[in-house]
């Protein structure tokens, strides 16, 4: 019979889970309140779509009968008035934000070409209200809560030896743009969303039994629906990591019929959703059609790809903060970028250096090819060089991958991170986000050029609800502090209980 003391790590698993979800949550939600509405990429575009995703609707959406134009609110379009001008503030729009104003706009700037799936746009545009700024903030909210929550459902179903190292695999690629984007009008909410918590399922499913391997199923089904709603490029990146699980996992003895027509079922949709939606042809066609590149003139293809190789590593660090956020205007300062990949680069090389299994090995070697090759390839079929058309966000997916093959899936349970690794991970990705919080705050309420330490004592724009900037920095601060210390000093616990370690247990030691 076991005692009460046995039960208690497990309570104190729960909890920590609770705690870690709950920090990501208040973190996301002073993300969304960081920036007015129209701050995200292409926002102007987005937002039309979303105030379309239920079609023809009096006074938010008026359909030409082309099918290729609508009428929509004037101030959607005007949202991002600050739009490649860093020292322009959100008071453009108003000093609370859009103001109401019965003006509309004739646009074809919009998803009325089905370039992008719908699903996204449809149940965002469940928001849309007359009050622009709230619906904004409750999309921004709806992303940010869907995020914490899958998270806290991975955190149940996940085994218990691998609960905070897919805590620390969820955080160690999103400072900054990740959280920047989570809480977003941005589709690609949903495909970092999906990104951050398919693989990590599927590693939960093939190595659970009973309930908790059913609901890792259904928690793989649905963050590949969430994906596929967003970004046809979700299905490829899906397919990677469904490989890369498969790989880690498989033996014959063990695939039950269930898994492969599991496995048949995510190969089949993802090959169908892709090549239905428009972004396929990029594959193909590249992202531009013009022909044109960054510098100018034409440059052969072996050419373009030894250029595009040596400027490669500025996507990746681009994607951890060397990039603008937004609309690429607001820059982050050098300590973002430099904590950001110091904690993500040390983690790959923490695993490169362990003692990983073959398989292991192999996987990871096949996502960091991944990460080289397939914006590579884009930008060759763009004639394009770094810089352009391809941007951090669409390979940030492939980063959250590498960190989680390097985190999640050893079976050894002999990689072990010091109590000062552990505090550098912790400081560096910390001071990374409450350094890049705090700049974009500062861009959109005093302006770029304006070194405002206290964002209290002056600004131009906040909306007319909610804490005040400074608030909202020292919330986000401490709560992606407190989630990233919970999944840091828990990563590696001592084993002392021999029928736990694959020495003197089970040869996978997860129960």
């Amino acid at each position: 019979m076991k005692s009460l003391f046995d039960f208690v790590p497990s309570n104190k698993n729960k909890i920590l889970g609770i705690l870690f979800s709950l920090s990501i949550f208040i973190s996301l939600l002073t993300w969304s309140l960081s920036s007015p509405v129209g701050s995200s990429p292409d926002d102007d575009f987005h937002l039309v779509s979303i105030w379309c995703g239920e079609g023809n609707k009096t006074g938010v959406c008026e359909l030409e009968p082309n099918g290729k134009e609508a009428i929509i609110p004037r101030a959607i379009m005007a949202s991002p008035c600050f739009a490649y001008s860093p020292d322009t503030t959100g008071a453009c729009q108003g000093p609370t934000g859009v103001q109401p104003s019965d003006l509309t706009l004739k646009t074809d700037r919009g998803n009325f070409t089905g370039m992008y799936p719908r699903g996204f746009y449809w149940v965002m545009s469940h928001f849309v209200s007359a009050d622009i700024n709230a619906s904004v903030v409750s999309m921004r909210v709806f992303n940010s809560a869907l995020f914490s929550i899958l998270t806290l459902l991975l955190f149940w179903f996940a085994p218990l030896r691998k609960k905070f190292k897919v805590s620390l695999a969820l955080l160690v690629a999103l400072v900054p743009l990740g959280l920047f984007i989570i809480p977003s009008t941005n589709p690609s909410s949903w495909a970092i969303t999906s990104a951050c918590i398919f693989f990590p399922s599927l590693i939960s499913y093939f190595y659970q039994t009973g309930w908790k391997k059913w609901g890792s199923a259904i928690l793989a089904t649905t963050t590949l629906i969430i994906g596929f709603s967003a970004r046809a490029d979700s299905a490829i990146y899906s397919l990677l990591a469904l490989f890369i699980a498969i790989l880690l996992n498989f033996k014959t003895s063990n695939f039950k019929l269930f898994d492969w027509l599991f496995t048949f079922s995510i190969v089949t949709v993802s090959v169908l959703v892709y090549f239905s939606a428009g972004q396929s042809s990029f594959a193909t066609n590249g992202m531009n059609d013009s022909g044109a590149n960054t510098a100018g003139f034409a440059l052969s293809d072996v050419k373009l790809i030894i250029t595009n190789l040596t400027q490669l590593p500025l996507l990746w660090t681009g994607a951890l903060g060397q990039w603008g956020l937004g609309w690429l205007d607001t820059k982050m300062p050098g300590a973002v970028w430099i904590g950001s990949f110091f904690a993500f680069s040390a983690l790959i090389f923490w695993a490169i250096g362990g003692r990983l299994g073959r398989r292991n090995k192999v996987a990871l070697a096949v996502v960091l090819v991944s990460v080289v090759a397939v914006p590579s390839y884009l930008l060759l079929r763009s004639n394009a060089q770094v810089g352009s058309y391809i941007q951090p966000r669409y390979i940030l997916p492939l980063l959250i991958l590498a960190a989680a093959v390097a985190i999640v899936p050893d079976r050894t349970f002999e990689l072990k991170l010091e109590r000062m690794q552990q505090i550098s991970i912790i400081f560096c990705l910390a001071v990374a986000n409450s350094f890049a919080l705090h700049t974009n705050i500062r861009r959109y309420t005093v302006g770029d050029s304006d070194y405002l330490v206290n964002l209290d004592s002056r600004y131009e724009w906040w909306w007319q609800f909610g804490p005040t900037p400074m608030t909202i920095w020292i919330l986000g601060t401490v709560f992606f502090a407190v989630a990233i210390s919970i999944a840091t000093t828990n990563l590696f616990p001592a084993l002392t209980d021999p029928k736990n370690s694959i020495i003197g247990g089970r040869t996978n030691g997860f129960k």
